[in-house]
């Protein structure tokens, strides 16, 4: 018995010896460079790209058994640009292989990979787009002579991977870096394996340094052209992205795919921060602007693309819709059908609060060119409904409107919307087709309280009643200044039955009495008058800054004038002409009649941000010479009664002496 099992002991003893002797021999005869040739093979067969093994090739034992690369440098065929390059890889083989000639690849290995990606002012990128042909499935062994080799790839990885990417069209600069990819089990045959990355995305015109991580279980079926991620979980800060995405026809020109995706809830300005440079002194706090994708559903193929459901929260208000995208072709513009749905939406959340630019000095506007070749490229139409929206300070609710764009003319229509207790309407048009491109805005207030929307305009409280408006107006530019001055058009505003603070007016004239030897004009007025009429009437003519028409008449007030805004500034400057009419217009404010039918010279020029009572003052030289003016008809009047008195006296005595005779 023992000596069976001694037997047995050196048995397998001298097995392992010879086939550790038989490995040593092997490996010392087969060289690892015969496999050179093979490998460039397989990797241009597989990826269209050539492959430069400048380092050495060696047998390696640690951590598992296998062939080490140095040096290793990607170019496309046609170039000898570098694409890519990898300082070591390390290919894990089966060692059975060898004794038949054979590659046996079975897991894969590479660090420090680095990619150069650009892209040209035409936009042609410097690594070549594969053709059809290119993209069929090639086998997975590749034979080179007497040497063939057998991709059976069941564990990857790549470990601090780094990516330049810059886009000269676009001016985009970032770079990733300590890219970790990472998976096992990984096949080719529809099998579900893991997959783990993480990256430090660099953006190189913020310097902001972004850590991105995705994890997935993917199938990939090479032979069936099918790709799917299940359980995916993408983490950006603040976003953390959830769902799945499917693909077909990878193989072929039948390219479909569809996805299904939620989130948590995240900081819309602070996703972008990663991406774009903020100001920091804007920034929301971090619980404001609150988005959540509560589930978007979308599919497509190489024709175009569909948004079957998309449910979001803004800011704790729903909203939703769906889409349809039809690609565009060598003879029609791609084309957006889309439906959007809300609750009480409010677009200022979104938008820096006046009260944070305050105390900011005037900047000076920026040229903002304009994406008008968007409506000659595209055409859309885009239904729209709110239970209220907010924008600016105004609330509209309820709100549906539609959006029409056609071959360079984008259309804008509302049905008849709620308005602070009234109505408004809004009609608008941008032709993209003439040069410069033009825009008409029409709308039309009806019935809308002055009183509910001093709610949210606190500085609009200084009148009372239910006003009408009507405004119509052109621009003509491709950027924003020019839009700006070339304004066209007027607003006509009526208000009946108004209470008007009046207390400005009060405060001109009462400036205007300091030359009046006879005293205060304004000083039984009271603070508050009421109006039986009330009509505004304002003029633009080519933008804002000057030649705007000025014209109000509320009863026996009558203001009219002209002058502009400066936006840069943020003031405004108005030459305005004052006159308390006499009858028949109605008596609301009362004056003195030789204080009546005379136009008083007022001078409106101040910042938007001053006090109400700062903004206008009488041209105290001009109202020197209306007094003036008023003194010398006066004397001439008086004049013209003495003698006409006596005139009157003198014909009466010449009439007395001839009847008398």
């Amino acid at each position: 018995m023992s000596r069976l099992l001694k037997f047995i002991i050196f048995s397998i003893a001298g097995l392992v010896v010879a086939l550790a002797v038989a490995v040593y021999v092997l490996l010392a005869v087969i060289d690892p460079n015969r496999y050179r040739s093979a490998i460039q093979t397989v990797v241009l067969t597989q990826t269209g790209l050539q492959a430069e093994l400048a380092g050495e090739m060696s047998w390696t034992f640690r951590p598992t058994f296998g062939l080490e690369l140095n040096d290793v440098r990607l170019s496309a065929p046609e170039s000898r640009q570098e694409l890519a390059s990898f300082s070591s890889v390390a290919l894990n083989i089966n060692p059975a292989g060898l004794f038949s000639g054979q590659l046996n690849i079975e897991e894969f290995s590479a660090a420090d990979l680095h990619v150069n990606w650009f892209i040209d002012n035409q936009g042609n990128s410097n690594w070549p787009m594969p053709t059809p042909a290119e993209t069929q499935p090639e086998p997975a062994s590749e034979d080179s002579g007497d040497t063939s080799v057998d991709l059976n790839i069941n564990r990857f990885g790549i470990s601090n991977a780094s990516i330049d990417y810059r886009n000269a069209a676009t001016s985009q600069n970032f770079s990733l870096r300590n890219i970790d990819l990472q998976s096992r089990n990984s096949n080719f045959t529809g099998q579900a394996f893991p997959l783990n990355a993480t990256v430090r995305m660099i953006n190189e015109d913020t310097s902001r340094e972004i850590a991105v991580e995705l994890d997935m279980n993917t199938q990939l079926d090479l032979a069936a052209g099918t790709l799917s991620i299940e359980d995916m979980t993408l983490a950006l800060s603040p976003l953390r992205l959830t769902g799945e995405l499917h693909l077909t026809g990878l193989n072929g020109d039948n390219l479909r795919w569809r996805t299904q995706l939620a989130s948590n809830t995240f900081n819309m300005s602070y996703l972008l921060e990663n991406f774009v440079a903020m100001d920091q002194d804007a920034m929301p706090a971090p619980d404001a602007q609150q988005i959540s994708i509560q589930d978007f559903r979308a599919e497509g193929d190489n024709g175009g693309a569909t948004v079957t459901s998309a449910n979001l929260l803004v800011n704790g208000a729903p909203v939703g819709g769906r889409a349809d995208v039809l690609f565009a072709t060598g003879d029609r513009p791609m084309m957006i059908g889309y439906s959007l749905q809300g609750g009480n939406l409010s677009l200022d959340d979104w938008l820096a609060s006046s009260s944070e630019t305050d105390d900011a000095p005037p900047v000076p506007a920026e040229e903002a060119e304009l994406p008008f070749d968007l409506i000659t490229d595209i055409n859309f139409r885009g239904e729209h409904q709110f239970d209220s929206l907010t924008a600016a300070g105004f609330t509209l609710s309820p709100l549906q409107f539609t959006l029409l764009g056609r071959d360079g003319l984008m259309q804008l229509e509302t049905q008849e919307v709620g308005f602070y207790d009234g109505s408004i309407a809004l009609q608008g048009q941008i032709n993209a087709n003439q040069q410069p491109p033009q825009i008409e805005l029409n709308t039309e207030m009806s019935d809308v309280s002055a009183t509910t929307m001093a709610r949210d305009f606190p500085q609009l409280s200084f009148f009372t009643g239910r006003f009408n408006l009507t405004g119509n107006h052109t621009l003509a530019g491709a950027t924003t200044t020019d839009l700006i001055n070339s304004i066209d058009g007027a607003t006509q505003l009526q208000v009946e039955d108004s209470s008007v603070d009046i207390t400005m007016i009060k405060e001109v004239f009462t400036a205007i009495s300091v030359l009046n030897p006879e005293g205060n004009i304004a000083a039984q007025w009271p603070d508050v008058v009421r109006f039986t009429d009330a009509e505004l009437l304002l003029m633009f003519n080519d933008g804002l800054a000057a030649n705007q028409e000025v014209s109000l008449r509320l009863d026996n007030l009558d203001i009219n004038g002209s002058g502009g805004l400066n936006l840069t500034e943020g003031a405004f400057d108005y030459r305005m002409n004052v006159t308390m009419l006499g009858e028949p217009a109605t008596q609301s404010i009362p004056v003195q009649e030789k204080y009546q039918n005379i136009a008083w010279p007022v001078r409106c020029e101040a910042e938007f941000t001053d006090a109400a009572l700062q903004y206008c003052r009488p041209d105290l030289q001009e109202v020197r010479d209306v007094f003036a003016d008023m003194a010398r008809n006066a004397i001439e009047e008086r004049a013209t009664e003495a003698v006409t008195e006596q005139v009157d006296r003198l014909r009466n005595r010449i009439q007395d002496f001839f009847q008398q005779d």
